[in-house]
Parts: structure tokens; C-alpha cells; sequence
């Protein structure tokens, strides 16, 4: 750890001391939680009974403080009643307001109080630490990077981070951020959209001779669906563990693979109560099925997001690796599973595993269509001539009788988020 490095990790401890010590108390919780993998149930019950108490939209359910019997909620839910899901308890101009698009660009706003922004704080720094990265050193953040949540130089110097906007990810700025990361003296991380590491990925797969031995000890991908492939190829590339993440901006962080290359997402017990419910009912899944992830935020009093459908599908088991209860086929927002010509649910997982033998192919885009027609917008620079291929590889998995169309584009766009769907459903709603 460099001297500058130091000073950064003294000067927020200080900070933090002077503050009460609120967030090294919360690190101290969520290390000893996660041991315990117990649920964190005294604070599950505190929150209900926080809930029925001061929360207008939950007080009908003070009879029945047990969380089965709570409904669940989501975002369309929460935005049409927004003021009977805020706690009395709080000031609302003294709340941090969060505003998120999704993938939908529809906004979503939520309020979280201060304790829960230290709560965050504390899971960021402990999962940040599962992944090799520690407080203080450089960090490179590829996300999209607009005026609404842009940092300022003092502040991207006093947190040590380099904000790397996707939306201008091009060849260029590709060659130059692996000039920077070749250039680093002191250990650094990497964190960014899965498609952003993709683009990275690919391009050291082109200029293979320009990525020099550098100190990269962490990269963790965030908020889209990391394919196996890109993870395997950039391990190699940079010699160390990459991890997915799983987190929203209305929660925090969900989960994180291991460091062992499991494909395994380890949950935080120590913040939410997890719990799996089926793809259209409101019935509980047993370990083992696949159905909706929804979750009890255990921290955000100002605003109880209790049973809360994160608009994402997965899966949770015991792992035969740690023993825990890990989550595991998590493929992303309901509204991007496709069906296959018999109505059956077909993982969106085969998509990102098996496109990555296409090399030629940049971009690509399977769209739902139909009960039995599907598109695929493929954009390649040197040409695509493998539709046949790609048609009876995709029959295989969505039917024989599957209505495939190629359609050849110059470009997948970007969502106002940044991000970029792989998977479309345009059909079932």
C-alpha cells in the first residue's frame, strides 16, 4: 500500500470515527452476519415491526407481523403510492433520494436515511474486499457518467477513482485505458458494466501485444450479465479472479461471485432477507426451482421495501463448494426471458454461453417477437455469413419450428442507462 493510498484509508476512518463510528460499526456486522448465515432475523424483526408501526401503506398488517403474510411490491406498486410507503418516523427533505431508469427508462425514486447510506457504505467496502479491492486504492469505473452523477476532480482524487464513460468506449479510448493500466505503479481495480468488460475483453483479443504485465488485483463486473466466456478470457488476460456483482441502485449490493471462478453468487444475509416466489403466482419456491428474486431490504427504515420483486429471475441452492445458500442462474429482469415454441421458459443464460464463438460477431440482440418468431440483430464490422449456422443452433434450443429472422445492423443502441440488451421479450408481457 502506497503512502497516498494510506492517507486515503486514514483520512475516511477518521472521518467515519468523528461521525461515531457508524460504518466500521456496520462492517463489523456484516463480517460476523455472513459468518453466522443465519438471515439476520432480530433485524428482520425489527424492520416489520418498524413497518406496521410508522409506515401508512403497512400498518394493516400489524396483526400479522410474520413476512409470509406481507404483500409483495414492486416498482410500479411503490412509484403510484411513494408517500404511504415513507416511514412517519423520518423528515422527508432529510432523506438521500435515489433515482434510477432500469432498463425500462421509466424513473424510480426511492429514499433511504442516513443510516442505510452507511449501511451500503459498509457492504460496498466488505464485497469490494471478497474481491481483492481495498479502500484507497485506484479504481477504474466504466458506467455511463452523465452530469446527474458525475464526480468532481476533488472528489474522484479523494476517493481515487477514474470514471471511464461506456457511452464513448471506442478503439481510442480503449488503447489509451490500456496505456493507463500498463502505467500504474501501485495496485488498482477495475469495476464496470458487463458489456463495457466485454468491449475490453475483445479488444485485448485483437491488440493482444498492447496489455503489458500490470497490477490489476480486482475486476468485478456490475449490473448486467457477465457471460462465462468474457470472465474466462479476461482472467487470463489479467492474471487474476474476475467476479459478476449483483446489486440495484434502489437496494445496494445482493451478491458476488466467489474468488474460486464459481458461478456462484454469494448473497448478503447480513443485509436482505431473500426469498424465491414463482415466475406468475405469488407462491414461495423451494430451494432448487427457479422463479422471481424477492427481497426484504433489512436496513432502509425511511422506506421498508419489504418483499420487494426485484423484476429479476434465479435460482437458490446449497452449494457443494461452501455450504451456503447461494444464488445461481440469475438471468436479469423478468421482462428479458425468452420462451420457446412450446411456451416453455428457455434460460437467457444459452445465449451470452454460446454467442462468443461467433468472434466476428460485436454486437448481437435475440428478440421474442412471436409465440414462435424471434430476430436476431447482429452487427459485424468484417461481415457475418454463418446464418444458417446461427438459425439451426438457436432451433436446437427454442424449437424446430422457430421462425428465426437475421437482421444485419450497424449498431445495438444503448439504453438510457447505459447498458445493452441481449435479450428482448416483445412478446409475453
Amino acid at each position: 500500500m502506497n503512502f497516498l493510498v494510506k492517507i486515503r484509508s486514514a483520512a475516511f476512518w477518521a472521518i467515519d470515527a468523528l461521525k461515531g463510528s457508524n460504518i466500521k460499526h456496520h462492517l463489523k456486522n456484516i463480517k460476523d452476519e455472513l459468518k453466522e448465515q443465519n438471515g439476520n432475523q432480530n433485524q428482520l424483526t425489527r424492520l416489520l415491526q418498524h413497518a406496521v408501526s410508522t409506515v401508512p401503506f403497512y400498518k394493516k398488517y400489524s396483526d400479522t407481523p410474520a413476512i409470509i403474510n406481507f404483500p409483495i411490491v414492486n416498482k410500479t406498486l411503490i412509484k403510484s403510492e411513494v408517500n404511504d410507503f415513507l416511514s412517519k418516523v423520518f423528515e422527508k427533505d432529510t432523506l438521500l433520494k435515489l433515482t434510477t431508469s432500469g432498463s425500462t427508462g421509466t424513473p424510480f425514486t426511492i429514499f433511504q436515511d442516513k443510516n442505510k447510506k452507511n449501511r451500503n457504505t459498509a457492504d460496498t467496502m466488505v464485497f469490494a474486499e471478497k474481491a481483492n479491492y481495498h479502500i484507497g486504492e485506484k479504481l477504474y469505473y466504466l458506467k455511463i457518467w452523465s452530469e446527474a452523477n458525475k464526480k468532481s476532480t476533488w472528489t474522484k482524487w479523494t476517493q481515487n477513482i477514474e470514471t471511464i464513460d461506456v457511452l464513448s468506449l471506442d478503439d481510442q479510448t480503449l488503447s489509451n485505458l490500456i496505456s493507463d493500466f500498463n502505467n500504474e505503479k501501485s495496485p488498482f481495480g477495475i469495476i464496470g458494466y458487463a458489456s463495457a468488460l466485454e468491449s475490453l475483453c475483445k479488444y485485448c483479443d485483437r491488440y493482444p501485444e498492447k496489455l503489458g504485465k500490470t497490477k490489476v488485483r480486482s475486476i468485478i463486473s456490475i449490473s448486467e450479465s457477465l457471460s462465462t466466456e468474457v470472465k474466462h478470457r479476461l482472467s487470463i488476460q489479467f492474471g487474476i479472479s474476475v467476479v459478476a456483482r449483483y446489486s440495484n441502485v434502489e437496494n445496494g449490493i445482493l451478491g458476488q461471485h466467489r474468488m474460486d471462478g464459481s458461478e456462484e453468487f454469494e448473497l448478503n444475509y447480513a443485509s436482505y432477507y431473500f426469498e424465491i416466489l414463482d415466475i406468475n403466482r405469488d407462491q414461495v419456491l423451494s430451494d432448487g426451482e427457479t422463479g422471481r428474486i424477492v427481497i426484504t431490504d433489512l436496513y432502509n427504515f425511511a422506506m421498508p421495501m419489504i418483499r420487494y420483486d426485484t423484476g429479476d429471475i434465479g435460482c437458490i441452492i446449497q452449494s457443494v463448494v461452501s455450504g451456503q445458500r447461494v444464488l445461481i442462474n440469475l438471468e436479469g429482469r423478468k421482462l428479458d426471458v425468452l420462451y420457446n415454441t412450446q411456451k416453455q421458459l428457455v434460460s437467457s443464460l444459452l445465449v451470452y454461453k454460446n454467442m462468443w464463438k461467433y468472434k466476428e460477431i460485436d454486437q448481437y440482440q435475440l428478440i421474442q417477437k412471436g409465440e414462435k418468431d424471434y430476430s436476431f440483430k447482429i452487427s459485424s464490422s468484417s461481415g457475418f455469413h454463418r446464418k444458417e449456422e446461427i438459425i439451426n443452433e438457436y432451433k436446437s434450443y427454442l424449437g424446430e419450428d422457430a421462425q428465426i429472422q437475421i437482421e444485419i445492423v450497424n449498431e445495438i443502441p444503448l439504453l438510457a442507462s447505459g447498458k445493452r440488451r441481449k435479450v428482448v421479450q416483445e412478446y409475453y408481457k
